[in-house]
């Protein structure tokens, strides 16, 4: 098995290279190269083997990604935006373009084509766990658009034409972290995890104009989609970017004593398995009575599901996801409440 999912990321990392470089003349090559994962009607094993394109593509893409790679993806997604037909063969040529939106969303499903529909809406309820569409809608056009700054909006709406629009915060999740902010009245946070910056911008909205947010993320791409939004939003200077692997950049902190319980907040929205390992950390680093938030702390509910039923590649997420809501529930440093908001949170209060 571990040589197969190397020779499909191998296949994935080769087939980035060659789109960003020939264009729609390798579209027709990819659909006569792949007629074994396209040929309809769409099977469980059909589709859980493109899931595996879909992640590996997903994963061998992201160093280095180049300006002409995503001009390319954003052609191909905005051929499909407006189809009410899409088929298995679009998930079959985006395993290969790169789409990493697909590896989220069709990844372990039953069927390719009801997930890429989803996708095309770029919902807001893709999001959640709640099981009405109706219901989630009217939270969110109740409760939180209405309150939602409209340099957030703009932000959000940005980010929904991102091939990875599933990874951000959601907008229900955000009006509670903008609340425990203020619970706190935080002045010195840390993010781990920013992606385009919806949550990072929520959080330099709130803090008072003195304050400093420390927002970690292995790459500056994602971050570069916002920065014109948070410039416009007028709080740049609260934001201090670091591009960084989380571990080392939090040792980094802690390498200064003076760190050491100086900040009031911490919002962790990165790689699941290291969580645990960023926990250790971050305890050490929030003061008493500081809030640690850790985002997708369910898993789009695969948590409560048998492994039977959970696709290949979300098993190792989701052993991790356990073992830390498993440790979060026994660390008597803190006193803790999961909630079901968005992909699952788990707020930490620090007590000692």
């Amino acid at each position: 098995m571990a040589s197969k999912l190397l020779q499909l990321k191998s296949k994935a990392c080769e087939a980035s290279k060659f789109v960003s470089k020939h264009g729609t003349t390798y579209y027709k090559q990819l659909l006569e190269k792949n007629k074994q994962y396209i040929q309809e009607p769409a099977t469980l094993e059909k589709c859980n083997e493109l899931s595996k394109q879909l992640l590996y593509t997903r994963l061998a893409s992201i160093p280095g990604r180049s300006e002409s790679f995503w001009k390319e993806v954003d052609h191909v997604k905005g051929l499909w935006k407006n189809r009410a037909d899409l088929k298995v063969e679009d998930a079959g040529i985006a395993a290969l373009f790169g789409l990493e939106c697909f590896a989220w969303y069709c990844a372990g499903e039953i069927t390719v084509i009801t997930m890429a529909k989803d996708e095309a809406k770029a919902s807001d309820f893709s999001k959640g766990l709640l099981k009405s569409e109706e219901l989630y809608k009217y939270i969110l056009e109740t409760s939180v658009y209405p309150r939602e700054p409209e340099v957030l909006k703009e932000l959000r709406n940005i980010t929904h034409n991102h091939p990875q629009a599933g990874m951000a915060t959601a907008p229900d999740a955000g009006q509670l972290i903008e609340m425990l902010l203020n619970l706190v009245n935080a002045r010195k946070t840390i993010e781990v995890g920013v992606f385009t910056g919806y949550s990072l911008l929520l959080t330099a909205l709130t803090l008072p104009e003195d304050g400093k947010v420390i927002a970690i993320d292995v790459n500056r791409d994602s971050y570069e989609i916002g920065l014109p939004v948070i410039k416009k939003a007028g709080v740049e200077h609260k934001i201090d970017f670091r591009e960084s692997e989380a571990l080392p950049a939090l040792d980094k902190l802690l390498n200064d004593k003076a760190n050491e319980g100086g900040f009031d907040f911490a919002f962790v929205d990165a790689d699941k398995v290291n969580y645990w390992n960023y926990h250790e950390r971050l305890i050490r680093l929030i003061k008493v009575g500081g809030i640690i938030v850790y985002d997708n702390t369910l898993w789009g509910g695969s948590v409560a599901e048998p492994d039977s039923s959970t696709p290949e590649w979300r098993i190792e997420i989701k052993k991790a996801t356990l073992e830390l809501n498993k440790k979060l529930s026994a660390d008597k440093r803190v006193q803790i409440s999961q909630a079901a908001l968005g992909d699952g949170i788990t707020i930490c209060r620090r007590l000692y």
